[in-house]
């Protein structure tokens, strides 16, 4: 093995660092990492100390597949270990049949390569399991690998959230289902436009082509990885001009809708314990405009001196401050009293997990506009045309209509600025002076002649 991969200097001294794959994590009490000093200052001797330890983590990694409870079995073991010997034959022709043939002196005529003894391990496999599993083992051996063999790796590396780790897996295995006889030497780009054409018939093109790119970002791992020599996913996708064409794109709330929202009763088939939580969120949302993830990520330490310190965000211009609006002040002290600086500002969301901290109230939020009567629903569509985005899209819809300038409601709400002046020279409008005026142009509409049938809050 070349160069200073699995190598970390620390100080003056070399050490190996080997990531554990996920499956194997528990049998290694929950580390995700091998590490050891090498002991040496010198890259030369640590290559060597490196290789000897990547041996034996190779050695354990096997024995633990082998004894894991979901390990695979005698004949799957043998066939992925002679991929790992061809690796290393890949690597180091001489250095591996030295290692084989317990010889240093070898010359051009003493070389061997793993196929020299593929047949008679073959053969004794035949022997013991019988032809099925000689056959099993030589495609094991040739690399005819189950697509999702490197996928746990890849997830280990790729360093997405963990809510698309599981959107990634759940592509794979999707392709998996459709053909459970795929390898990743047998995939080709003909077997993944078959795919598109049946298994993903019919199913909107959005939702199509985010699988597709799933698979296609793994399988641009497993070639930087030289896993497989291509990746027939390139270029592959739906077309959705024409679903596009038909579809109505979502939009702002009205102000009827927002009166409905705000100013309905709480519908009797809803927790009346939820009831804050969500008008609190619907208010921020709507006085604000910030995402619903960014709500929900505020900590009591981002809601001080008057603004929003908004840390985590779906783009890097969305890590801004937002000036608290007047109508909001009370719900934040409200929310703020008695709570550590490092607790949520909405602390009954829980701390989220797979899926964003934002999940369970955006179902809440879905379950109760429907109660109100407040949804708009295309034939053929998928989604509503409103949904608690739509408060972002009306502050900003109000705040173009009171005369604010589009580059200070692009700040406010974290839209990245167009242009070299504005988005490269510029530092930013000014929080307390542009951007609060910005905020407090939007109003909330009165609960008064918004709608007949809206029932004043009781």
């Amino acid at each position: 093995m070349r160069g200073s991969k699995y190598l970390v200097l620390k100080g003056r001294t070399w050490w190996f660092h080997r990531a554990i794959p996920l499956r194997l994590q528990p049998a290694f009490s929950g580390l995700k990492t091998v590490t050891k000093c090498l002991k040496t200052s010198d890259l030369h001797i640590a290559q060597g100390r490196r290789d000897l330890a990547f041996a034996q983590t190779e050695r354990d990694f096997l024995a633990m597949t082998i004894d894991s409870p979901t390990g695979r079995d005698r004949v799957t073991v043998l066939g992925l270990a002679w991929i790992g010997e061809t690796k290393l034959w890949r690597d180091d022709p001489v250095a591996w049949a030295g290692r084989v043939l317990g010889r240093d002196d070898l010359d051009d005529d003493d070389l061997v390569t793993p196929w020299d003894f593929l047949e008679e391990q073959a053969d004794a496999i035949g022997r013991e399991h019988g032809p099925d599993e000689q056959g099993r083992f030589l495609e094991l051996a040739r690399g005819e690998l189950p697509l999702d063999h490197h996928l746990e790796a890849h997830l280990s590396e790729c360093g997405i959230s963990s809510r698309a780790v599981v959107e990634r897996r759940t592509a794979v295995k999707r392709l998996m289902g459709w053909n459970g006889d795929l390898t990743l030497m047998s995939l080709t780009r003909a077997k993944a436009g078959q795919y598109l054409t049946e298994a993903l018939a019919g199913v909107h093109p959005k939702t199509a082509n985010k699988a597709i790119s799933n698979v296609r970002r793994y399988w641009d791992w497993l070639k930087a990885r030289g896993h497989v020599n291509d990746n027939p996913w390139t270029d592959q996708h739906i077309d959705g001009r024409k679903a596009r064409q038909e579809t109505v794109a979502e939009r702002a709330f009205t102000d009827l809708e927002i009166g409905r929202l705000f100013f309905s009763q709480w519908p009797d088939n809803m927790r009346h314990a939820d009831r804050s939580r969500l008008e609190d969120a619907m208010r921020i949302a709507a006085l604000s405009g910030m995402r619903i993830e960014e709500i929900c990520q505020l900590a009591v330490a981002d809601c001080a001196d008057g603004t929003f310190n908004v840390r985590r965000s779906k783009t890097k211009a969305g890590v801004r401050r937002v000036p608290i609006h007047p109508e909001l002040e009370a719900i934040v002290a409200r929310r703020r009293a008695g709570k550590a600086a490092s607790g949520f500002l909405l602390d009954e969301l829980g701390r989220g997990g797979v899926k964003e901290r934002s999940a369970p109230l955006s179902k809440q939020f879905a379950r109760y506009r429907k109660a109100v009567a407040v949804d708009d629903r295309q034939d053929g569509q998928r989604r509503s045309l409103v949904n608690f985005h739509s408060f972002r899209r009306w502050f900003v819809t109000c705040a173009e209509r009171a005369g604010q300038a589009p580059h200070i409601i692009e700040a406010v709400v974290g839209h990245k600025r167009p242009g070299m002046t504005l988005g490269v020279y510029s530092g930013g409008p000014s929080v307390e002076k542009q951007m609060r005026s910005c905020i407090e142009a939007v109003r909330m509409p009165a609960a008064a002649g918004q709608d007949l049938t809206v029932t004043g809050r009781q």
